[in-house]
């Protein structure tokens, strides 16, 4: 139903106060910006029934039967604001509504005549305002919610307008509270209800921004300042030698180490993995998050407080998580928790891990990069009474010289391509070097002599 006569293309109305959304192109408000919820069977852009030349937002609440309020009470529908748009400010919305279904007369004179409610959010939901509105049901008529007060309100999250005026909103939700107490009418029988909106005019805010390019792959090597914090509790972080120390990293029960990157991560092509090198004095069960730094409660967790991911004390071992399950482009925060939910031990020492070359990209390139085998290395003279060389294409961070039990009898990280090891004090028998470059590795056999 056309109440408005300035159009650009026909789907969006802007001027330097107001826009106004049509539904007329699904090419500025498409499917994917709909908001569904609760027991909304339905919300599309239609034809409208009552004028074939014009489309509407069709809102068609659950079929019940509902016998009371709470039974409906969450049905909703509406729009996200699409990038480059404008915001809405909480100021005052105007739409047009048609429905068939009036208060009914005993409603009426309870004072109970708010069956609808409007509602704005801001990205995390950490941020909305509501407020109820009555309909006559009689067909199309234009509402107005002023959102600068509280008047008339009925069941909506009004008091927090005084605090919230001019703030500014990218979701604009119709609710229908089902009957009862707020009020319309109850729903009974198996009928849905079928709601249309149009010409939704809200105040202008500022531009939303197009999407940033999402990240198909990164490196954290450590090598530079990695922009990795510490984040809950007494937890500290620092870097030095191309790798990071987090320490008492169960000073609280939520303490982690993290950082928020410009861009978000590219899941959408469903082959991607997080990796991380780990080293610590103790076995710890590693939880990796990612989640989107402007909605906390979007999010994915790997967290299996039964198995220690990191098992090799001492050694530093690379971790994969495979991300293959998720399709995600707004997650652009990696958080790591080490013992999540564990209370401190006794000796705070344990609670100290270095981490090193944090990398997301392909889970088969990930889940294999770390079984690379050194090339290029020589171990000399051997055997040996007194010293051994190394000499590396690659840069050694960690050696680890074994003897014929499985028992580390010297290890350091020498972070250098060419050194020398004292041997001088290990007993005549044959050993094993095991050697670490990132994601590559390589072991050696050594022979002492007298």
């Amino acid at each position: 139903m056309k109440k408005y006569i300035l159009f650009i293309l026909g789907i969006f109305i802007a001027n330097a106060q107001n826009s106004v959304i049509t539904f007329e192109d699904d090419s500025f408000i498409a499917s994917a910006d709909l908001i569904v919820g609760g027991e909304a069977d339905e919300v599309s852009i239609v034809v409208d029934p009552t004028d074939a030349s014009n489309k509407v937002l069709k809102f068609v609440v659950g079929d019940g039967p509902f016998t009371n309020w709470w039974d409906a009470w969450n049905n909703v529908a509406g729009v996200t604001l699409p990038s480059l748009s404008n915001t809405a400010i909480a100021s005052s919305v105007s739409f047009d509504i048609w429905t068939d279904q009036p208060p009914t007369a005993d409603m009426v004179t309870e004072g109970k005549s708010y069956g609808y409610m409007l509602k704005l959010e801001a990205p995390g939901n950490d941020n909305n305002v509501e407020k109820g509105f009555p309909t006559s049901g009689t067909g199309w008529e234009n509402i107005t919610v002023d959102l600068s007060n509280c008047d008339n309100n009925n069941f909506g999250n009004c008091n927090r307008i005084p605090q919230l005026t001019g703030s500014e909103f990218n979701k604009i939700a119709f609710f229908h509270w089902g009957g009862g107490d707020p009020s319309a009418p109850y729903l009974t029988g198996d009928q849905p209800l079928t709601i249309y909106i149009d010409n939704i005019t809200y105040e202008n805010g500022a531009v939303i921004p197009a999407p940033a390019d999402p990240i198909s792959e990164f490196t954290v090597d450590f090598e530079t300042a990695s922009g990795f914090t510490a984040a809950a509790g007494a937890t500290t972080f620092a870097e030095a030698n191309g790798y990071g120390t987090a320490s008492l990293t169960n000073n609280d029960w939520w303490s982690n180490i993290q950082k928020t990157f410009d861009n978000p991560f590219d899941l959408s092509t469903q082959d991607r993995a997080f990796s991380m090198k780990i080293r610590g004095s103790r076995n710890s069960s590693i939880t990796l998050k990612v989640e989107d730094s402007s909605d906390g409660n979007s999010n994915h967790e790997w967290r299996d407080d039964n198995t220690f991911e990191y098992d090799t004390p001492g050694q530093w071992k690379t971790i994969v998580f495979n991300a293959s399950s998720l399709s995600n482009t707004n997650f652009d925060r990696v958080v790591i928790f080490f013992d999540i939910q564990t209370d401190k031990p006794a000796d705070e020492s344990t609670d100290t891990f270095d981490i090193d070359d944090v990398k997301f990209g392909s889970y088969a390139v990930l889940s294999s990069r770390h079984f690379e085998k050194l090339t290029n290395v020589n171990l000399y003279p051997n055997p040996s009474s007194d010293f051994i060389n190394i000499n590396s294409a690659d840069t050694i961070q960690e050696y680890s010289i074994y003897d014929l039990t499985g028992r580390v009898v010297k290890n350091s990280n020498p972070n250098s391509n060419n050194f020398i090891i004292d041997i001088t004090a290990l007993n005549k028998g044959v050993y094993l070097v095991k050697l670490n470059s990132g994601d590559k590795t390589g072991s050696i056999k050594l022979i002492k002599d007298n």
